[in-house]
């Protein structure tokens, strides 16, 4: 009988510890589900700091598919330079959206904490309101010295992304992009959100 019961316990517990957990199941992931394969990374382009957001992705969710709040962000920092950051997740709404990306508008709707980082993957907690439809952007606030993991797809067009020279802040007017890489790739950086 007490066999039993502390069974119960126990699987009640862990039950309580699943939902719990950050991220856990029933999230909605934007961005990249994979992670781990960068071909090399991006600096900020010879900036001192800068926000990297993705424009497009072989595959998975470019934009927040719920409205809700982002609850975990993980990021790819490539190994080489200082991996230690600060890196700093933002949410971004575009403002103004015509063909093509050059001259979209954009908009930092808020952004988490500043985050100390290491090279590989780091798995970030967070609790920042998102909603359906926006984007998600990272500060990069090492400048040159930490650089974002990247892939560039096999097909040519499926990925791209741009950069805001600096960071802009909540409350900023909305601003275009000022630079695209020279050839298609995405940024290995996601998160999850809870509706």
């Amino acid at each position: 009988m007490r066999r039993g019961f502390a069974s119960h316990l126990i699987a009640g517990g862990c039950a309580l510890a699943a939902l719990a957990l950050p991220g856990a199941a029933g999230a909605k992931l934007i961005g990249p589900k994979d992670l781990s394969l960068p071909d090399g990374g991006y600096g900020c382009f010879g900036n001192p700091s800068c926000t990297f957001v993705n424009l497009a992705l072989p595959s998975g969710t470019l934009r927040s598919p719920v409205s809700g709040a982002i609850v975990r962000w993980r990021v790819n920092v490539a190994e080489f330079g200082n991996a230690a950051g600060p890196l700093q997740l933002q949410v971004l709404r575009r403002t103004v959206n015509k063909p093509g990306v050059g001259a979209d508008k954009f908009k930092v709707i808020r952004e988490g904490d500043e985050e100390e980082t290491f090279a590989g993957i780091n798995t970030l907690q967070t609790s920042l309101r998102i909603r359906k439809g926006d984007f998600v952007g990272v500060a990069n606030l090492g400048g040159e010295q930490t650089s974002i993991g990247d892939v560039e797809p096999d097909t040519f067009g499926k990925g791209n992304f741009g950069l805001f020279n600096e960071p802009p802040a909540p409350g900023d007017p909305t601003a275009v992009l000022d630079q695209f890489p020279n050839s298609p790739a995405y940024l290995l950086y996601n998160a999850s959100v809870r509706d």
